[in-house]
């Protein structure tokens, strides 16, 4: 599910940041309200937001390493 998600986000900062105002405002009507870096940096933040999910530290290990893997929510964590 988490992956599904990022790849939404990832798919919308792409278009965010690579279409003009004018190609968007169909699709999304806030863009002809706001400037384009404003749009850019949005499309920017949806676009780097999945690396939040994929590059976490572990707390576990003692130096605070990163491990890439798929992170389960606490809903979809088996219950015991």
């Amino acid at each position: 599910m988490q992956s599904l998600l990022a790849m939404a986000f990832a798919a919308a900062g792409v278009l965010k940041t690579t279409k003009s105002r004018e190609q968007l405002s169909p699709q999304l009507p806030w863009v002809s309200d706001d400037l384009a870096a404003v749009v850019r940096l949005i499309g920017l933040a949806d676009f780097t937001a999945p690396l939040g999910y994929r590059l976490q530290r572990d707390p576990a290990h003692p130096r605070g390493h990163r491990h890439v893997g798929p992170l389960r929510t606490p809903l979809t964590r088996k219950r015991t």
